[in-house]
């Protein structure tokens, strides 16, 4: 896995953690900077997690009393937090009075406990499930020394940096635990003994987001401009390296789509200004420095068929309405 941001060194660099990450993010836009790109960065955080419903703020008094002693960031994981104290705290977020967040967890139904018992395990917290008679409060007394709160300063889990957004949350541990490594060896033997396919399918699920590595690119940069530049260049290496992983690859520059006219020729009748239209572009194409008519370019197999489909849907909505709307021609400045 790899995850990238901003930092004002004077040059990029790459460093590697064990991670745990989530297709989740925060409830509310409002937890993350909206500079840049609405990330919500978190150091050495204060962690919660249950399925315990939150419907009073009072629940929290502790936890948020801590993150004002010790200025620490506050997490909290669950699906059972009223909508109206998510709205209070992400409006507290936004003017700078608490830094926290509210991330749901994975699953449904039964398995929410399961990834939470996961997210504990890597986390190296207490979680708090519906039904205890121990609280969120009790859950941060547990990481101090001598489960006291005068305490305070001796908080501490195994979580050093959490990276989120609206989609999904990465968290970066400190080392890997032997709490965390007994829960992994404890889902893969639960994995050997199940007969059922879809639990088996949790169960690897699960397993691969605790072996998960998160590499952590930082970006350096003079200028916004240039940060964002960079952010963006890595952002599509990153996704066409995931497509061609995916589907494979194939050679790119136009060539796959000459080397199927050449083949659709064989068995096949095209009109002859359908031919020479494709065969103008790939001319076009071919007159590049780089030598499209050899294996040195190549184009993830997934994105050379969205773009024929695309291309396909294109056409055949100008066939069916024989209309087409497009920008006038720019004239050439003198």
């Amino acid at each position: 896995m790899v995850m990238y941001d901003y930092t004002n060194d004077e040059k990029s660099s790459v460093v590697k953690h064990e991670g745990y990450r989530m297709k989740r993010g925060f409830l509310d836009p409002r937890f993350g900077a909206r500079f840049p790109r609405y990330i919500g960065h978190y150091e050495d955080p204060i962690i919660l997690i249950g399925t315990k419903p939150i419907d009073n703020l009072m629940q929290l008094d502790l936890p948020l009393a801590m993150t004002s002693k010790t200025g620490k960031p506050i997490l909290i994981f669950t699906n059972a937090m009223d909508s109206n104290i998510i709205s209070l705290l992400a409006d507290n977020h936004e003017k700078g009075r608490v830094n926290c967040a509210v991330i749901p967890l994975m699953g449904t139904g039964q398995s929410v406990k399961n990834f939470a018992d996961d997210l504990a395990a890597f986390a190296g917290v207490m979680v708090v499930h519906d039904g205890d008679s121990k609280d969120y409060g009790d859950s941060v007394l547990a990481n101090m020394e001598g489960n006291t709160e005068q305490n305070y300063h001796t908080y501490t889990n195994n979580v050093k940096i959490v990276k989120a957004t609206v989609f999904e949350t990465s968290l970066m541990a400190r080392e890997n635990t032997e709490e965390l490594q007994e829960r992994i060896s404890f889902l893969k033997d639960l994995k050997e003994s199940s007969k059922n396919d879809s639990e088996k399918d949790e169960l690897r699920t699960r397993i691969n987001m605790l072996e998960s590595r998160i590499a952590e690119v930082k970006l350096a940069g003079y200028t916004y401009t240039e940060q964002a530049e960079k952010y963006d260049r890595l952002d599509d290496t990153i996704h066409a390296l995931q497509a061609a992983l995916r589907g494979g690859v194939s050679r790119g520059g136009g060539m796959s789509f000459k080397n199927a006219i050449d083949k659709l020729k064989k068995e096949t009748d095209i009109p002859e200004e359908i031919e020479t239209s494709l065969l103008s572009i790939l001319h076009k194409l071919q007159e590049t420095k780089v030598p499209l008519n050899k294996k040195t370019v190549l184009d993830p197999t997934d994105v050379i068929i969205s773009v024929l489909k695309a291309g396909t849907s294109a056409a055949l909505n100008i066939m069916s309405s024989s209309t087409i709307v497009a920008s006038p021609p720019m004239r050439k400045v003198t």
